[in-house]
Order: C-alpha cells, then sequence, then structure tokens
C-alpha cells in the first residue's frame, strides 16, 4: 500500500488531483475565441507537470517540466501528429470562415483535454517509475502517451453529448 500523506491521500491520489486541474484548465481555455489557449493552457500544462513530480517526492523546475512534457510528446509524435493535424485544418478553416465556431472549439477542447490528460497521466508513470529506481523508455512512454489520450478523448466526448442531452 502506498504511503498516505497528512491529508490521508496516496501520491497517486494527489497526482490524479494534479491531472484534474491541468484538464480542466486547459479545457476551459479551449472555450475562448481568440488563437491564444495554448498560450494560457502551456503554462498550467507545465505547473502540472511540476505538481505531479512533487507527488512523487521529485522536483522539477518549470523549465524542467516542459522538456519532460516534450519527451512526451516525441515519444508518441507519428501517431499524434496525424490526430493533431486533423483538428489543426479544421480550426484553421474555421477561423477562416467563421462557420461552426462553436463545433471547432468543442473539438478543440476534446483534443485539448485529451492531451492534457495523456501528458499529466504519462507523467504520473513516469515519475511513479522513478520513485521506485526505474526509468521508463520512450516506447513505454509513447504506449502510455497514446493509450491515455484515446481514453480522455472518447471521455471527454461522452461528456460533451451528454451535456447536450441535458441542456
Amino acid at each position: 500500500m502506498a504511503d498516505k500523506n497528512q491529508n490521508g491521500r496516496t501520491p497517486d491520489e494527489k497526482a490524479d488531483l494534479a491531472i484534474k486541474a491541468m484538464v480542466g484548465t486547459v479545457v476551459g481555455t479551449a472555450f475562448i475565441p481568440v488563437k491564444i489557449p495554448f498560450a494560457l493552457s502551456a503554462p498550467a500544462i507545465g505547473a502540472g507537470v511540476v505538481a505531479i513530480g512533487l507527488c512523487y517526492g521529485q522536483n522539477l523546475s518549470k523549465e524542467e517540466a516542459g522538456k519532460l512534457s516534450l519527451r512526451f510528446v516525441k515519444a508518441s509524435t507519428i501517431w499524434l501528429s496525424g490526430t493533431w493535424g486533423i483538428q489543426q485544418v479544421f480550426t484553421m478553416f474555421v477561423g477562416a470562415t467563421g462557420v461552426g465556431l462553436p463545433i471547432a472549439m468543442a473539438l478543440d477542447a476534446v483534443v485539448s483535454g485529451a492531451f492534457t490528460y495523456a501528458i499529466g497521466v504519462t507523467s504520473k508513470a513516469y515519475f511513479k517509475a522513478a520513485s521506485n529506481n526505474k526509468e521508463l523508455s520512450n516506447k513505454e512512454i509513447g504506449k502510455v502517451f497514446k493509450q491515455s489520450f484515446k481514453e480522455a478523448k472518447t471521455e471527454l466526448k461522452k461528456q460533451r453529448a451528454h451535456q447536450k442531452l441535458t441542456n
């Protein structure tokens, strides 16, 4: 059983809370109808990676967290580029025409939220392994990132569909 801190939470539970905060912030920025959401979400992602590291006793600077996040993304670049590229083309079309802006914003929220979740889950796996004196290979990192991205994308789409039904 994992050690609990004074609040009664394990490192995994604390990391899960940090991941939720990261995703919530980034999904919120996706609904800002200007071309700056990434500038707002990148610091949230970096701060989240730092917070997750702290859950496992790893103290990183925001710069180190950014480099680590980049490593996670690079480990799944070929797969991710196709997913991200399709979304970016659609977003550029909407930006140029104005047609379908709410759809584009919702799509951006799903993809950005899934991306952020994947960074968070991969960070958790990375730091958890490091706390046990193990290092994840790029192949393992890519696998965790890809799987968690797909899981989050599916879950966020379900949540969006549920919100449409209740509104």
